[in-house]
C-alpha cells in the first residue's frame, strides 16, 4: 500500500487525500519508545516517558531528478505543505499522514471497519542536497522531515 497524505486545500473545504508518487525510497523513524532513565539515590531505577512524542521523523527520496514530472509535482506539494507555507496562506498548520510501507504498525492504523486513522503532524522542513559534479541536477536526497502533533498517537 502507499505513502499517504491527507490535507484542506483551502479553509472549509473538504480534505484532498493524495498518494505519494514516487514514493519514499527510505524513511527516518526513532526507535520505539521515547524514554530517560534516571537512578534515584537510593538506586532504584526510575523510567520517565512523555505524553507526546516531539522526535522528528522523515520520508527520503534518494537520486531523483528535477526533470522528472512526476518528482517535479510531488515537491511543489510538499513546499506547500510545509508548516510555515500552510500558515502563510490562511491554513491550518498541519496535514495527516498515513503509510504502511515500512511495516512499523506506527501509521497505519485503521479502525475495526478498515477505515484508515490518520495521524496529525506538523511538516518542520522538506528540503533537498543537490549531487556534487555538474551534469544533469540530481538530488541526491530530498527529505520530508515531521513531528506528530496528533494527542491521541501512542505509537511511541
Amino acid at each position: 500500500m502507499p505513502f499517504q497524505l491527507r490535507y484542506q486545500p483551502a479553509v472549509d473545504a473538504v480534505p484532498v487525500i493524495v498518494t505519494l508518487r514516487p514514493g519514499p525510497t527510505d524513511v527516518e523513524y526513532p526507535e520505539t519508545r521515547a524514554y530517560k532513565t534516571m537512578v534515584s539515590q537510593d538506586g532504584a531505577v526510575i523510567v520517565q516517558r512523555p505524553l507526546r512524542d516531539s522526535r522528528a521523523r522523515k520520508w527520503i527520496w534518494r537520486r531523483y531528478h528535477d526533470d522528472i514530472p512526476a518528482y517535479a509535482n510531488l515537491w511543489t506539494l510538499l513546499r506547500s505543505l510545509e508548516y510555515r507555507s500552510r500558515l502563510a496562506a490562511g491554513l491550518p498548520g498541519t496535514v495527516e499522514i498515513w503509510e504502511d510501507e515500512t511495516g512499523t504498525g506506527v501509521f497505519d492504523r485503521t479502525t475495526a471497519g478498515a477505515v484508515p486513522v490518520w495521524t496529525t503532524v506538523k511538516l518542520l522542513q522538506v528540503h533537498r542536497k543537490v549531487q556534487g559534479g555538474g551534469g544533469r541536477t540530481t538530488y541526491d536526497e530530498s527529505t520530508m522531515e515531521f513531528v506528530v502533533e496528533d494527542s491521541a498517537f501512542t505509537g511511541f
